[in-house]
Formats: structure tokens, C-alpha cells, sequence
């Protein structure tokens, strides 16, 4: 898993994350209402909302937080307390196995899917729900296009197909399907747009010279509709079970 810039921004992240916790929310809400769990694992936690959310509706459970940036395991620990346990990783080192696993906008950081399916595999215990959600093809198009008529190389992250995810799901888990949605925030000019990602420790323009930042942001302006940059993020919700 890429940490991105997500370290350095481990403090400013919840003020600035609002669409990452409409999508966590969304996720949240397709474990089914009867399921019951003891052992919950958050990957790619940032600074906790899930597991924060999920132990108001498991208060008996016991729920271990990973991200692989240190910064946002402190900022986690200290807004959730000691009733989780944390870890700094990309994924635990444990010899416990867990009855729900869930990771929201993390694994697009992944490099390699089917081996990230087959870890969580491993980590779930029989009957688990294994629940991710993603970003996929179709998020941000607007970036590439922009960076492509700037005549800069585009660096920042290649969502991939959501029936790629199913695929590296299916080689080791039941029951999976996906659906994908889009979610969307505007934006009156792209700067605000950049500040934004910037701000949560996504942003791809770190390495542009003051110039190619000018030239990017001038043809960001171009790609607006009514004078609004409409920022949409295809994110695909995938559902799995673990069946040893």
C-alpha cells in the first residue's frame, strides 16, 4: 500500500474529509442489520471514522485499526481511546481472525489486488463479511484530461475496472458482488479543488513547478460545466464471505 502524503496531513484530515465519510457511511450500512460480530478489523483506517461508527453498533466487539501512516494511527488513538488496539501497518500482524474486515477508500493504493484478497482471506474468520469500498475507472477523469492538453505526465493514480476487484475476490472469497456509485463534490474554481486534496494528503501536484501548476489549473478551469468543477468519484462498494 502507497501511504501517499497522507502522514504529513494526519491532522487536518477530518476537517477536510467530507466525501471520504459520506462513502464510509454508505459502506457501514451494507453489513446486514442481524449480523453479529466479536473481532472487527479496519484497514486503511486514517483516523478511525469506521471503527469509531461500528463500535457504537458492536459495543462488545474488539476492533483493531491499521493504517500504514504513523500520523494517522496517532491522531486515531487519541480521538478513539483504549478500548481499540492499533497498529502501524498495511495489513496486522496477528494470530487472531476477525468476523468483519472493512476498508474504505484505501485499497486504490493497492498495487497488487488478488494478493491483498488472498492476505484478507487469511485474516477472516469462517462466515466473515469482508466489505471495501474503492474508487474506480470514471473517478476524477477530469485530471488526466487536464494534465494531457498541460502537456505534464500524468503521475497521480489509474483507477481500475471495479470488475477487476471482483475478480481478485472471487479467487478466494464467496458470495462477492459489487455495485458501483457515483459520489460527487463541487468546486467554484480548481484551485479549491487542489487545496482540497491537498489538504487530506492526495494531492498529485506536489512535484509541478510554480508554471505547470499555473498551466494544470488554467485547463482545470476549462474542463468546468456552468462554471463549476464537478469533481465525481465512481466508487465501487464490494461484498464478500469467508467460508473456510
Amino acid at each position: 500500500m502507497i501511504k501517499g502524503n497522507f502522514n504529513s496531513h494526519a491532522q487536518n484530515y477530518d476537517k477536510y474529509a467530507q466525501i471520504q465519510r459520506r462513502i464510509a457511511s454508505a459502506l457501514i450500512e451494507k453489513i446486514p442489520h442481524n449480523f453479529k460480530a466479536l473481532r472487527i478489523l479496519e484497514i486503511g483506517a486514517g483516523t478511525g471514522f469506521i471503527s469509531q461508527e461500528l463500535k457504537q453498533r458492536f459495543p462488545k466487539a474488539s476492533i483493531l485499526v491499521c493504517d500504514p501512516a504513523p500520523e494517522m494511527i496517532k491522531v486515531a488513538s487519541e480521538k478513539l481511546g483504549t478500548e481499540f488496539d492499533f497498529q502501524v501497518c498495511e495489513l496486522p500482524k496477528t494470530s487472531h481472525k476477525f468476523d468483519i474486515i472493512i476498508s474504505s477508500m484505501a485499497i486504490q493504493w493497492v498495487r497488487d489486488w488478488d494478493s491483498w484478497m488472498k492476505d484478507i482471506a487469511n485474516l477472516a474468520n469462517n462466515k466473515a463479511i469482508i466489505l471495501v469500498a474503492t474508487p474506480t475507472a470514471g473517478t476524477l477523469e477530469f485530471l488526466p484530461q487536464a494534465f494531457k492538453k498541460a502537456q505534464i505526465e500524468y503521475k497521480g493514480l489509474l483507477y481500475r475496472m471495479a470488475e477487476d476487484l471482483q475478480k481478485s475476490a472471487e479467487q478466494c472469497l464467496s458470495q462477492v458482488n459489487h455495485s458501483t456509485h457515483d459520489f460527487c463534490e463541487n468546486f467554484n474554481s480548481s484551485i479549491e479543488f487542489f487545496k482540497k486534496i491537498h489538504r487530506i494528503g492526495a494531492n498529485v501536484e506536489e512535484k509541478l513547478s510554480p508554471g505547470q501548476l499555473r498551466k494544470l489549473i488554467k485547463e482545470c478551469e476549462k474542463l468546468k460545466t456552468h462554471n463549476i468543477l464537478n469533481a465525481r468519484y465512481q466508487v465501487t462498494f464490494l461484498q464478500a464471505q469467508n467460508y473456510d
